[in-house]
């Protein structure tokens, strides 16, 4: 019960911030079609990079969010972990999302990957 009143507290306050103007930065920049949908090819930072994150703190830099994190899956033939999630990367109608992946040998240092 708790996680859904924090969730609605998070969901109101986003609500304010947008309508106080306080996105504005990213409205108006040329890099604003991730309000509207997904980021183009080549423009996949469309967005501040999020540079307070925690030290051990796993996240997608791309400017359009981590969504539907799976793993961790260890690779004994390479004895790396992979990490994938969603990424919805500019694509035409009716085509799903792409999968971003990381790879690490110890939880703390990841590398970014090709799209899967």
């Amino acid at each position: 019960c708790s996680f859904m009143i924090s969730r609605l507290l998070l969901l109101s306050a986003a609500s304010s911030a947008r309508a106080s103007g306080s996105i504005e930065y990213f409205e108006s920049s040329p890099n604003s079609n991730c309000l509207d949908g997904p980021c183009a090819p080549g423009n996949e930072f469309c967005g501040q990079p999020f540079r307070n994150a925690p030290t051990f703190h796993l996240m997608d830099q791309h400017g359009c969010g981590e969504n539907d994190p799976n793993g961790p899956v260890f690779d004994p033939v390479h004895g790396v972990i992979h990490h994938f999630y969603q990424i919805h990367l500019a694509t035409g109608k009716g085509h799903g999302p792409d999968y971003g992946h990381f790879v690490s040998k110890d939880f703390i240092h990841w590398a970014p990957m090709p799209v899967a």
